[in-house]
């Protein structure tokens, strides 16, 4: 939590959410303790390059998101921009955090939860990317992973997992 802090997040912290973010959605908190802050500073990390994060609701402008929330079956509401922009991170109804890059056509799954998440783009551990309809590749951090990888997530319903 140092790092949190350092950012300026303390307990109690709350900052005002966009009324369009649903309140019984996990979003909704991570936005109202998190809201308005960065942290990290995309350094070297432990299995690839460790990445920043700066918390805002974000609304999906790209249609991996859409294609994601269907694989999901759960509506995913934007919480982030991370590694300095280059990607945004979505959060669903349970609470799984999913990357999609602004780079290149690659999304991961960045965790399961908030703390997994947040601890493996801070300290860049390896996320478990995701194939898309129709892909029978994704390249991430220089690895190619292929559909018959272990390392890839299979996107299901929220709660299947």
């Amino acid at each position: 939590m140092a790092i949190f802090q350092r950012a300026g997040w303390r307990r109690n912290r709350r900052v005002q959410v966009d009324p369009s973010v649903p309140l019984e959605h996990p979003a909704w908190a991570v936005l109202e303790g998190f809201g308005g802050l960065r942290v990290g500073a995309g350094e070297r990390g432990e299995e690839c390059g460790a990445s920043d994060v700066e918390f805002l609701h974000l609304l999906p402008e790209i249609p991996e998101v859409a294609i994601l929330e269907s694989l999901a079956g759960s509506p995913l509401v934007g919480i982030a921009w991370i590694g300095s922009r280059h990607g945004e991170l979505y959060m669903d109804c349970v609470g799984r955090l999913f990357g999609v890059s602004l780079m290149h056509d690659a999304c991961w799954l960045a965790g399961e939860n908030f703390a997994e998440a947040m601890t493996g783009l801070l300290l860049g551990h390896l996320p478990r990317p995701i194939l898309l309809p129709g892909q029978s590749e994704v390249d991430l951090y220089g690895i190619k992973f292929l559909a018959d990888d272990p390392r890839v997530y299979p996107v299901g319903p929220a709660g299947a997992h």
